[in-house]
């Protein structure tokens, strides 16, 4: 069995992980060498955790999904504002305090309802449009007088 270099290894790892790239793609992009199912060997592989590659991948694309979530934003925009207070105070200035009050808007319309509401109308209604391209048979008249109940009961919380 051929040895490869430890960063074949990593590259071949951090396409498949994180760029969602196949063993076939990651072998054609090495001329074969190595060839498609010694990368899938190495995927299979499980690690100390009891992981394999795809597995860290399934947990990296959760992570990513969760860093966009209003949750993961939110932390991100509370990081900000926590390194902007950290600042020496000989240092801190105007523009820093600006920076500060755009961060507490922006925070405020990432986790206030009245502004959460209208995105989840137009994430409903495409996926509504999504179901009625592919799943026709779904959407039904009992399935859309759910939709508009659902719609309704989220129009009471701004109330």
């Amino acid at each position: 069995m051929k040895r490869y270099p430890p960063q074949i290894r990593a590259e071949a790892k951090s396409m498949l992980v994180c760029e969602g790239k196949s063993a076939k793609e990651i072998a054609e992009l090495y001329d074969h060498e190595p060839c498609v199912q010694t990368i899938l060997n190495w995927a299979a592989h499980k690690n100390k955790e009891g992981k394999n590659w795809y597995d860290i991948r399934d947990e990296y694309e959760h992570n990513k999904y969760e860093a966009l979530s209003p949750k993961g934003l939110a932390f991100k925009i509370l990081n900000k504002i926590n390194m902007l207070l950290n600042t020496d105070n000989s240092k801190f200035g105007v523009k820093d305090a600006d920076a500060i009050a755009k961060l507490r808007v922006s925070l405020e319309k990432l986790t206030d309802k009245k502004y959460q509401i209208p995105m989840m109308y137009e994430v409903l209604t495409l996926f509504v449009k999504f179901l009625k391209q592919h799943y026709p048979e779904v959407v039904n008249g009992n399935f859309l007088n759910a939709v508009r109940h659902f719609k309704n009961s989220l129009k009471e919380v701004l109330d």
